[in-house]
């Protein structure tokens, strides 16, 4: 039998000890990184993850835009932060798609203050989605745009 790795052997511990779903950064990057599907190893000794190596850069792409981007105040005593990461860990625990788990990830950033050093303007839609467009590609924010339009945002008419 093979050892597991020692990142795997500190999700496994996670998962069964701690909270079910990730609350910060570190909890949500093992959590994307470490699950597997049937989360044992298959019969050939490999492990059979979620996520590609495609995917988990769409996801971790997305969760350093999250950081990167949002000015994030508290909510309740607890970082804004842990709202989007819960939002993400959940549909990561249920085996979503991973463009499923990045809309998660970012699906209030039109609708959040973004950090000061951006140098945006909150009602200036172009711009916010021209530079989201320039980290994220056209395609997942287009997505994101369109897709989580809950609160109002998406076309201006």
């Amino acid at each position: 039998t093979t050892k597991p790795r020692s990142g795997r052997k500190l999700f496994e511990q996670v998962m069964k000890d701690a909270f079910p779903f990730a609350r910060n950064p570190t909890e949500f990057r093992h959590q994307v990184t470490f699950l597997s599907k049937e989360m044992q190893q298959d019969t050939d000794g490999e492990e059979d993850y979620v996520y590609s190596k495609e995917d988990l850069a769409l996801i971790l792409r997305s969760l350093y835009t999250l950081l990167g981007f949002m000015n994030m105040p508290l909510w309740s005593g607890s970082p804004a932060y842990q709202h989007f990461i819960g939002t993400a860990s959940c549909l990561t625990r249920l085996k979503r798609p991973a463009k499923e788990v990045a809309l998660g990830l970012l699906h209030g950033i039109y609708v959040q203050s973004w950090h000061p050093d951006l140098k945006t303007i909150p009602t200036d839609e172009c711009q916010r989605r021209s530079l989201l467009k320039s980290v994220l590609g056209s395609e997942l924010e287009k997505h994101i745009f369109y897709e989580s339009g809950v609160f109002g945002n998406g076309p201006q008419q």
